[in-house]
């Protein structure tokens, strides 16, 4: 089949399966803030996991914001990258269990906390139809997550993004068969 066929195939249901993951989700979208350690952008920007383009429909696309920065909501790409994420309304916090650590974004401050550890951050956490939009650098730095930006993408390579039930729907959407992915 055509490679470039099969690039836009993937990409295409990367897409559907997030926007479904996201509308039909039985717990609230959340999303939190941003570091020191920002990426900064102009242009397009897309997000790559392993071999799938990610391009985000629901709750909102990523986008640049006035400071320059790859915003994205924190949900999303968390799960997507096989993280637990948690909301607490009261507090107004979402947070990110990911392999051993704990990571807590507020709204409305400018810091996040990492394993009980304050980090400051350059950017406040924005909101956007009830979710938490936090620059892309901010998380994936707070997530110890190796990332290279090449050919105006985000590029993130590791096999234990194929963990995450996201990813495996998507695979198995792909190859048109269940994988079981050890």
């Amino acid at each position: 089949m055509d490679p470039l066929f099969m690039c836009i195939f993937r990409t295409t249901q990367l897409s559907f399966t997030l926007l479904a993951f996201t509308l039909f989700s039985t717990s609230p979208v959340v999303n939190a803030a941003q570091t020191d350690y920002s990426l900064n952008f102009s242009g397009t920007s897309l997000l790559k996991v392993n071999d799938y383009d990610v391009l985000y429909s629901a709750p909102v696309g990523p986008y640049t914001n006035k400071e320059n920065r790859l915003m994205a909501p924190l949900r999303s790409v968390s799960e997507l990258l096989g993280a637990k994420v948690e909301y607490n309304l009261k507090s107004q916090e979402a947070i990110i269990n990911w392999k051993k650590d704990k990571i807590v974004f507020y709204k409305g401050k400018d810091m996040y906390e990492l394993n009980g550890e304050t980090v400051q951050m350059d950017t406040y956490p924005e909101l956007k139809q009830n979710s938490f939009i936090i620059p892309l650098g901010v998380l994936l730095r707070a997530m110890d997550i190796p990332f290279e930006y090449k050919n105006n993408k985000v590029v993130l390579q590791n096999e234990s993004f194929n963990q995450s039930k996201v990813l495996q729907h998507v695979t198995e959407l792909d190859w048109g068969e269940k994988q079981y992915i050890r």
